[in-house]
């Protein structure tokens, strides 16, 4: 983007959109904010050194909500447990890092896809016929055995997810399965 323009107020604070500075320079383009939860903003994001697309995480910064004090030691626990847990059913973390500011970020693959949830949704509410061949009752079996083989797999590991739910299992454009 030739000028970087401000998010609204989404919870994320005063995150601008374009060129994401690291130590050495920009190194990300933040392209569109995709989510925002009570820690932080998720960004559809350009890797400029791997010419990828890239999610980006990063902790929240709106000083009319402050985060609990404990709040960045969370943030990269997350991203440094998700990154040990090396499964074809778990999102792959590619960096953890901070801007130039000392704002905390990780990247991520991202995901092109559909949520469970919107799945679940669109099948309840309007039995879409599209929706309904493209995820029969084989298809949406498949899911949630993938998605038990990614949570077991971290049970093994001695990791509990503690906000697993629809929303945070994607189904990708060739129906793989990724459990956030």
């Amino acid at each position: 983007p030739s000028e970087p323009e401000t998010l609204p107020s989404a919870g994320s604070g005063d995150i601008h959109l374009g060129p994401l500075n690291v130590k050495g320079g920009p190194k990300y383009d933040l392209e569109r904010l995709v989510a925002c939860g009570g820690m932080g903003a998720i960004y559809k994001t350009h890797d400029i050194t791997c010419e990828r697309v890239v999610a980006l995480k990063m902790l929240r910064q709106n000083p009319s909500e402050p985060l609990p004090p404990n709040s960045r030691k969370l943030f990269i626990d997350e991203a440094q447990i998700t990154s040990q847990l090396e499964h074809p059913n778990i999102v792959p973390i590619h960096e953890l890092g901070s801007d130039e500011a000392g704002n905390a970020f990780y990247t991520m693959k991202y995901i092109r896809g559909i949520s469970l949830s919107e799945i679940i949704t669109s099948l309840r509410q309007s039995g879409d016929p599209a929706i309904v061949e493209q995820y029969p009752l084989g298809r949406l079996l498949t899911i949630f055995q993938k998605t038990c083989d990614a949570v077991a797999f971290a049970h093994s590991k001695g990791i509990i997810h503690r906000d697993l739910k629809p929303g945070n299992i994607m189904i990708g454009d060739y129906v793989e399965v990724l459990v956030l």
